[in-house]
C-alpha cells in the first residue's frame, strides 16, 4: 500500500536496526488528543499490516489521535531480521519508538497529550510489559491476545485438527507431539540438533522458524497483567479460532484490578476483529487482502469502532 500523503516519514534506531517508522497526524481541524502507536502480530508486517490497519488509523485521526507504526525489521525499507527477535527485543523496540517519537515531537511527553499502545495478537507479549516499563504509557488496547505461549499453541492445535475434522485419537496424537516439541525445545542447542533428536516423526519444525519459537515459547504475560496500572481495553473475538479467548477473560479478570482492563468480545468477529462470516473461512491471501481492501471499515466487526469509541472517550 502507498503511503498516506499526510504520513511523515520517522525512521529510528533498535538494537542496531534501522527502523521506517510512519506518522501520521491528526485530522487537520481536529482538537489533539494524543497518539497512539501499533504494534504488529507475528509475521513479517509492513506498516500498514498490508492494508489492515488504514481503516483503524482513519478513525482514530478523525477522534484526534495521531498514529504511529512501522515496518518490521527485514520488512520494508527496515533493516535487521524480526525472526531473530525475542519478545525482550520487541519489547525494547518499543520503547525505542516511544523515544524517537517524543524526541521528534515533544508534545507527547506533555502529561496533555495521551500516549496509547494498540497491539495485536502476539503484542499481548509486548504491549502490557512496555507499559511497566515505560512512564509515558497512558492506556492500551489490544485484539485477540493471549497470556501463555504454549496454552496458546495447544488451543491452536485443537482448533486447527477441529476445522480439519480429526478425530479424537488424531488429536491426541497431534497434541502428544507438540508436547514433546516444547520438551526438545527445552533440550537442544542448536537446529541441527534437534533434527536429529526430532528424528522420523512428521511435522519439524522449519529451520527459518526454529530459532525465533526457541526464543520465544515460554511467554506468559501473567506478570505484566498483574503488575499493569494503566487502563486497557481488550477486545477478543467470539470466533477466534486461534486463541482461547475465555482463558484470556479468566486469567484478566483474577489478575488486574476490578474496572481496570475492561475485556470485551465482539460477536461475528475473527482473531483480528473482521467479520467472521466474510473472514472466517478465508486464510490470508490475494481474496482475503482484496476483500479487505474492498471493504475497507466494514470488514471490520460491527460492535469494534464503537466499543472504542466509548472507550476512548473516557478521562
Amino acid at each position: 500500500m502507498a503511503v498516506p500523503v499526510s504520513a511523515m516519514s520517522l525512521p529510528f534506531q533498535s538494537a542496531g536496526n534501522q527502523l521506517q517508522g510512519y506518522y501520521q497526524p491528526a485530522t487537520a481541524g481536529v482538537q489533539s488528543r494524543g497518539v497512539i502507536l501499533f504494534i504488529h502480530g507475528d509475521g513479517a508486517m509492513p506498516y500498514d499490516a498490508y492494508g489492515y490497519y488504514p481503516p483503524l488509523w482513519d478513525f482514530l485521526n478523525q477522534r484526534g489521535f495521531a498514529t504511529f507504526s512501522w515496518d518490521k525489521p527485514g520488512v520494508g525499507n527496515s533493516s535487521g531480521n524480526w525472526l531473530r527477535q525475542s519478545m525482550a527485543d520487541r519489547q525494547q523496540e518499543v520503547l525505542d519508538a516511544i523515544q524517537a517519537l517524543q524526541n521528534r515531537f515533544p508534545q507527547y511527553a506533555d502529561s496533555k497529550q495521551r500516549l496509547g499502545l494498540f497491539g495485536f495478537s502476539q503484542a499481548g507479549w509486548v504491549v502490557p510489559a512496555v507499559a511497566n516499563r515505560s512512564n509515558a504509557v497512558d492506556f492500551l488496547i489490544g485484539v485477540g491476545f493471549a497470556i501463555n505461549w504454549q496454552q496458546q499453541g495447544a488451543f491452536l492445535t485443537r482448533a486447527r485438527l477441529h476445522k480439519n475434522g480429526a478425530d479424537l485419537q488424531q488429536t491426541r496424537q497431534a497434541l502428544t507431539l507438540y508436547q514433546q516439541t516444547i520438551a526438545l525445545l527445552g533440550n537442544v542447542s542448536s537446529y541441527a540438533e534437534y533434527r536429529q533428536q526430532w528424528g522420523q516423526r512428521p511435522d519439524p519444525i522449519a529451520e527459518a522458524r526454529f530459532g525465533f519459537i526457541q526464543r520465544n515459547y515460554r511467554a506468559d504475560a501473567s506478570n505484566d497483567f498483574a503488575a499493569l496500572k494503566q487502563p486497557a481495553l481488550i477486545l477478543l473475538g467470539s470466533n477466534d479460532r486461534q486463541v482461547d479467548t475465555q482463558h484470556t477473560r479468566r486469567v484478566l479478570a483474577r489478575l488486574t484490578r476490578p474496572g481496570q482492563v475492561k475485556t470485551v468480545s465482539l460477536a461475528n468477529a475473527t482473531h483480528t476483529l473482521l467479520q467472521h462470516n466474510h473472514f472466517g473461512n478465508l486464510t490470508p491471501g490475494w481474496r482475503y487482502w482484496l476483500q479487505l481492501q474492498w471493504q475497507g471499515k466494514d470488514a471490520f466487526a460491527e460492535q469494534l469502532f464503537p466499543q472504542l469509541d466509548n472507550w476512548l472517550k473516557q478521562p
